[in-house]
């Protein structure tokens, strides 16, 4: 189940980061994850851990798909290759992290862990800016602007920013 609801996902999670950005929909689809643990949780039937293993499938698809993308926009250009392919390597490191968890606490307390992770990730992420390359294909350049200069630690329309901005425009 897992890998049917991975298989799922890519293609309309497409469609909703080019409609809201890839920010947003990192955010809004974070209660996939939220919901698969908590049905974990609460689980009194297998049925409901088929769906909670569905859902996590569908968020594996969805995180998998939107982080590289994410990722490759927002970071600057000699390193965008090689922080692309931290995703995979992250994606291992967290079921290696959930292994080493689960044998060390019970069952319900790695399910609360977990969830308690994925609220973590959204106040940590939440303050992240939205992509420059998303904010430019929607002609929002002013954004585009703030956002770059944030990533870059810099002002906004410096000669760094104002390049990287016009190569995006032109892209």
């Amino acid at each position: 189940l897992l890998y049917f609801g991975n298989c799922l996902s890519p293609l309309p999670i497409g469609y909703l980061m080019d409609a809201i950005g890839r920010k947003h929909a990192i955010l809004s689809l974070t209660i996939i994850p939220l919901s698969s643990w908590t049905l974990i949780l609460f689980a009194r039937h297998a049925y409901t851990l088929y769906v909670a293993r569905f859902l996590a499938g569908i968020w594996s698809g969805t995180i998998t798909t939107i982080a590289p993308m994410y990722l490759a926009e927002i970071a600057e250009p000699k390193v965008r290759g090689a922080l692309s392919t931290f995703v995979q390597l992250n994606v291992g490191i967290g079921v290696m992290f959930e292994y080493v968890l689960g044998d060390l606490v019970d069952y319900y307390s790695l399910a609360a862990l977990s969830n308690l992770f994925t609220f973590i990730f959204i106040m940590l992420f939440w303050n992240m800016p939205g992509s420059p390359y998303w904010l430019s294909m929607k002609d929002r350049d002013e954004e585009a602007a703030f956002s770059l200069a944030w990533l870059r630690g810099e002002h906004v329309h410096t000669e760094r920013v104002d390049h990287e901005i016009n190569e995006l425009s032109l892209g």
